[in-house]
């Protein structure tokens, strides 16, 4: 994922760029493609790049085990400065310090660490999942089970108790 800075005007430019999975460094759960669309705003002394990044990926529901796809995305910004010596630069980790010459920007590190940052840390098939059954393992968003759970852990027995002394 390389733009052409060569010859880039002021002002704004916009591009999309496609690459593999394998191209971007990336691998399970993402699958296919990466896109990117990629709004660059040229000034004198920088770059201004804002990024939306997204890949599809497949994964397996944390509560249910139930195996779904879902469209990753995330939307960050990128700063590339020619001035080595830009304070801002030194204390950001959205600045890059091009050196004088350099002809191409490659995207692809960045749009990686992003996509990753985006993959939620609690993966579910949708956000009101019921998940298993603990005791016959159903699938409790298809069908409820009979199974009757009716054990209590004994460190809310003293919880039980006031409650059966309030009435």
């Amino acid at each position: 994922m390389k733009i052409n800075i060569s010859n880039l005007a002021e002002g704004n430019h916009f591009y999309e760029l496609e690459g593999t999975i394998e191209e971007i460094g990336l691998e399970s759960p993402f699958t296919g493609n990466v896109r990117a669309e990629v709004k660059i705003e040229k000034s004198f002394r920088q770059l201004h790049a804002v990024i939306a990044a997204r890949a599809n990926a497949h994964f397996e529901c944390d509560r249910c085990l139930k195996e779904f796809d879902r469209l990753i995305e995330n939307t960050f910004h990128a700063i590339y400065v020619w001035d080595a010596n830009d304070a801002a630069a030194e204390e950001n980790d959205e600045y890059h310090v091009l050196s004088e010459g350099v002809n191409m920007i490659n995207i692809a590190p960045e749009v990686r660490e992003y996509l990753l940052l985006a993959v939620p840390v609690k993966v579910l098939c949708r956000e009101d999942c019921k998940g298993l059954c603990p005791i016959c393992g159903n699938n409790l968003n298809d069908a409820a089970c009979e199974c009757e759970n009716d054990e209590i852990d004994d460190r809310w027995s003293v919880l039980k108790k006031l409650k059966t002394s309030e009435n």
